[in-house]
């Protein structure tokens, strides 16, 4: 559909509902992952701790990537509020 949409039939027709995440949804994932690293660690992942293994690889990257963003001016003011509380 031209609406980004599946109608019923193609689901049932696929058989299984579609999971699509949102750009907010990843972000949101991806922060919490982030808070829960600091949490159990005391502090944000440094390269060292990036070769811990992959999970806390893909943490560090996109702490990065959020930090480019930021320094871009493209991270929104809420996102800035809610990095900055860790």
């Amino acid at each position: 559909m031209k609406d980004g949409s599946l109608s019923s039939e193609r689901i049932e027709f696929l058989g299984c509902e579609p999971n699509l995440k949102t750009a907010d949804d990843i972000w949101d994932e991806n922060f919490e992952n982030l808070r829960a690293y600091v949490t159990e660690h005391g502090k944000c992942p440094a390269t060292t701790d990036a070769r811990e293994n992959e999970a806390t690889n893909k943490i560090y990257r996109w702490m990065l990537y959020q930090r480019k963003y930021y320094k871009l001016g493209k991270l929104s003011i809420n996102r800035i509020n809610k990095l900055e509380a860790i």
